[in-house]
């Protein structure tokens, strides 16, 4: 029997899938309407190449910084060099004589002479006529060997034909020769008065003088040798009338022009001290000279006064070579400072007279500290060019130096500077800090 089929029996045969294809889209740069997987890959894909760009940027910089580091550090290359110089810190309390002309192992000094004038009205209750001779001191020099005696009256011939004459018989000191040969004159002040009166021989400071009787009796070698200058000026020299002036009332006008000056006169020291030189505010003193008085009517007088300020001072470097010569044991004579001279209290030994000026006996008291001096700018030459290993060697010959460091600039390298300018030397004392 024929068997029949219905459709509902036949299975349709299965549709053959086609195989998937894989579709690379590729989008505009400026396209914003992009699927997620996409935007994706296009950010990763720039990170990538942002992170390489900024790796080559770093390293652009660092190698810029490194080369601009490396020049500017071979332009600004040197050294600096720090030395602790020797240094002493001795206790001084001595009578001490200091001498104008100092010899070999004496302490030399000069004197700060500074002036002011003044003037005050008074009252006068009459006036008289004087004649008066000026007077004042004279230091007699002598530059050969061998003393010489003056008798009382002895005659000094100074600008313009002016004659002064000793008080008393003097003795004039012969020359002597310093440790380095050098001749120093011999010396003595004494007073003296004016051969006639009159204001003419009022003299200021600082006149030459010479004794016209060797000349007149053919001594020219005496002529020669002794000589003489007036360190402080001559006064009191007067004719015509004179102020009577109540004692009362010239004393307080004296007083008060006196006060006003003295301290004017102080506060010039400080600003007009020589350079290098040490002195001492409990060291000065003061001389007052009158001068003429000037009517101005009606029973007024304008009486005018002059002030000068003495003061002894001492080369820093004389002193400090003093004070190691008495003190520090082993000392011989090297350079040597002072570094603070308020650490030494000053007083005369016996009352100073500026009318001597010749030799001065003070009293030291205090610590100070005294430094060896080096020459900075010879270290400097010694060092230029050489290695860095060399230092020690250089500063054998700086006895001064008890040690030192050098920092060279740039650092790798190992030789100092040719030029000796680019050499820095910085002094460090004792505990202090650089």
């Amino acid at each position: 029997m024929e068997k029949k089929w219905n459709l509902q029996d036949i299975k349709p045969a299965e549709k053959r899938r086609a195989p998937a294809r894989t579709i690379r889209r590729v989008e505009p740069e400026n396209d914003i309407a992009t699927s997620e997987p996409a935007t994706r890959a296009r950010v990763a894909t720039v990170s990538k190449k942002g992170s390489r760009k900024g790796l080559w940027t770093g390293v652009f910089v660092v190698m810029t910084v490194f080369i601009l580091g490396f020049g500017v550090a071979a332009l600004t290359g040197g050294a600096t060099v720090t030395v602790h110089p020797k240094f002493r810190e001795p206790t001084i309390n001595s009578v001490v004589e200091g001498k104008r002309q100092a010899g070999s192992g004496e302490l030399a000094f000069e004197v700060m002479t500074l002036e002011a004038e003044g003037e005050r009205e008074v009252t006068a209750t009459g006036q008289e006529d004087v004649e008066e001779q000026a007077t004042g001191d004279l230091t007699i020099y002598k530059k050969t060997p061998g003393s010489e005696r003056l008798i009382k009256n002895t005659r000094f011939e100074g600008p313009g034909g002016l004659i002064f004459r000793v008080t008393e018989s003097v003795e004039v000191p012969g020359a002597t020769t310093n440790s380095e040969g050098q001749v120093v004159p011999g010396s003595v002040t004494t007073k003296v008065f004016a051969d006639q009166p009159g204001s003419q021989y009022n003299l200021p400071a600082g006149n030459k003088f010479t004794v016209p009787g060797f000349k007149e009796s053919d001594l020219t070698e005496l002529y020669d040798a002794i000589y003489a200058e007036n360190q402080t000026s001559f006064s009191g020299g007067h004719i015509g009338p004179r102020f009577l002036i109540d004692d009362e009332e010239l004393t307080r006008a004296n007083e008060s022009l006196r006060g006003e000056l003295t301290e004017a006169l102080r506060g010039r020291v400080a600003n007009e001290r020589p350079a290098g030189f040490v002195l001492f505010e409990s060291g000065i003193v003061f001389s007052y000279e009158a001068m003429p008085s000037e009517d101005l009517g009606n029973g007024r007088v304008k009486i005018k006064e002059k002030t000068i300020l003495h003061v002894p001072m001492f080369k820093n470097e004389d002193l400090a070579a003093y004070i190691a010569g008495a003190t520090v044991p082993g000392y011989e004579g090297e350079p040597v400072r002072l570094e603070d001279q308020s650490a030494l209290t000053f007083e005369y030994a016996t009352p100073y007279d500026p009318a001597m000026p010749d030799v001065v006996s003070i009293k030291l008291l205090g610590k100070p500290r005294i430094i060896w001096t080096l020459d900075a700018e010879k270290l400097k030459s010694d060092l230029a060019g050489g290695n860095q290993t060399s230092l020690n060697a250089v500063l054998g010959g700086y006895p001064a130096i008890e040690k030192a460091t050098a920092k060279i600039r740039p650092f790798w390298r190992r030789a100092f500077p040719d030029d000796p300018a680019e050499i820095v030397v910085k002094e460090v004392v004792g505990d202090e800090q650089n």
